[in-house]
């Protein structure tokens, strides 16, 4: 019989804390941290112009290729995947407007929900706001927490996710991916969503316990703005 653990791939295991130092206390001070002040770390797709890709730039990570997923935070490389992750909170849908000839450029972080730059025309003319629909969720293998932050092309990606929330287990794992795309203005990579299976009883366990710890705090993903807004805003 299968195991219930079967549709996940292997992952690198978590770090083991070391016996000499179990008794040892961290930084003093950490209750002072609040959980506003935090930033989760993302689950970052490569592009082509991407700097984590360029050899010649700092942000450079070794052996990361065009299409491959990583860490914003802890820079780790997870290929393009699948990569298996629990939903553990589906944040508000956001909207930001860029410039137009410079998508690098944030001209509005809060954009208001209903505001007429997130509108569509009449004539068809696409919003000029982006739509974001982000997840608070954690590496189903390793335990590891991690947002999830979808726009553009790769919103279908966020909108398979909570489709699988709605109409199956939400305790489910999902696997996301990645996938060769193109468009008018080039070839580029989005996400993609698959329904996985379970997890094991210490994630679950994890799971609960950071569900606990960020309650209904305002939780800020990693969205940093780079080259993976290549592609144009599709419909909602």
């Amino acid at each position: 019989m299968a195991k219930k653990t079967d549709l996940i791939p292997p992952a690198p295991a978590a770090l083991v804390v070391p016996d000499y130092i179990k008794d040892v206390e961290g930084p003093k001070g950490r209750e002072n941290i609040q959980r506003e002040d935090l930033t989760l770390p993302r689950l970052a797709l490569a592009q082509a112009l991407s700097p984590q890709v360029d050899r010649g730039d700092d942000n450079y990570i070794e052996g990361l290729s065009n299409g491959d997923l990583f860490n914003s935070l802890t820079r780790e490389a997870y290929g393009q995947g699948p990569v298996p992750v629990l939903i553990v909170r589906v944040e508000p849908v956001r909207w930001m407007e860029f410039d137009e000839k410079d998508r690098t450029l944030i001209l509005d972080r809060n954009v208001p929900v209903g505001d007429p730059r997130t509108k569509w025309g009449e004539d068809g003319t696409p919003p000029r706001a982006t739509k974001f629909m982000d997840f608070l969720a954690l590496h189903a293998v390793t335990s590891e927490p991690l947002g999830l932050s979808f726009k553009s092309t790769s919103i279908k990606a966020g909108k398979a996710i909570n489709t699988f929330i709605e109409l199956y287990d939400s305790r489910r794992v999902y696997l996301i991916g990645s996938a060769q795309d193109k468009n008018e203005h080039g070839t580029y990579y989005i996400y993609t969503a698959a329904l996985g299976n379970y997890a094991e009883p210490e994630v679950y366990a994890a799971k609960a316990t950071l569900t606990k710890a960020w309650g209904k705090a305002n939780v800020t993903v990693d969205a940093k703005t780079d080259t993976d807004d290549m592609a144009k805003d599709v419909p909602f």
